[in-house]
């Protein structure tokens, strides 16, 4: 591995990687937990791309009757 990934510039990239390290490694029931808190919490910060991103699940979202004949056939 090349020294120059060690510098500054990449240390929110090697926290990042071993905050989900540890994530990994924690049992499943804390991990909703965890889960949870951190998205009561980050429900408060603001973001330019939440807006957007409900408009696209939003419109992601398929009636049966807006599929495809073939498609409507195997879901039923």
């Amino acid at each position: 591995m090349p020294i120059r990934l060690f510098g500054p510039q990449y240390w929110p990239t090697w926290l990042a990687l071993g905050l989900l390290r540890l994530f990994a490694l924690i049992p499943f029931t804390w991990a909703l937990h965890l889960g949870g808190a951190l998205g009561s919490l980050l429900r408060y910060v603001p973001m330019s791309g939440v807006r957007t991103a409900r408009r696209n699940t939003r419109s992601q979202t398929m009636t049966s009757s807006s599929l495809p004949i073939r498609t409507r056939r195997l879901s039923t």
